[in-house]
């Protein structure tokens, strides 16, 4: 290679840096008065979208924006289908210190509620935890057994598990309200 180029460190290989690539040229046509993109204007420009995207998803990673925490499992949860395609509806309260659920409604497949022994029939008990996760008992009516159990709370999902020996199983259940 000759010395010549080698002194001006390939710079030649490099396209030129224009600082204003979008600004408005006298030639162009101007946008209807009604045109929105997504940062307002007609183009973005890279500190658009380091302003409008980069920044705040840093400072939420880095912990510097606080987000909401989620609620505990208080509430009232859809259960997935069984066997037969029933729902129900769970309610999650606290007794005492843990939580405790109750079947408060079942729906039949069609979506209609309907009348079932498992109503009133207290489903998870003695859940004890701290943020998110919640350890305890759980009766399955399917199987007429308890289970240690465990609830994983994310927002309005929550994730049921329950373990006998080696064999677990979990469903995920939705807040109501």
């Amino acid at each position: 290679m000759p010395r010549a180029l080698w002194a001006r460190g390939f710079s030649y290989l490099i396209p030129r840096f224009d600082p204003r690539p979008y600004a408005r040229k006298p030639d162009r046509p101007r946008r209807p008065s009604g045109f929105i993109t997504f940062c307002g204007t007609m183009r973005c420009t890279m500190t658009h979208l380091l302003a409008k995207f980069v920044v705040p998803a840093a400072a939420l990673w880095l912990g510097i924006i606080p987000v909401p925490a989620t609620s505990g499992p208080e509430g009232v949860w859809l259960t997935p289908p069984d066997r037969k395609g029933q729902t129900a509806h769970v309610d999650a309260k606290k007794c005492g210190v843990a939580y405790c659920g109750t079947i408060v409604t079942v729906f039949a497949p069609s979506g209609e509620p309907i009348s079932a022994a498992t109503i009133g029939q207290r489903v998870f008990w003695d859940m004890i935890g701290s943020s998110n996760v919640y350890e305890g008992r759980a009766f399955v009516p399917a199987h007429n057994r308890n289970y240690n159990a465990r609830m994983r709370v994310n927002g309005n999902r929550m994730t049921v598990s329950g373990c006998l020996g080696l064999v677990c199983q979990s469903q995920i259940w939705l807040r109501v309200r």
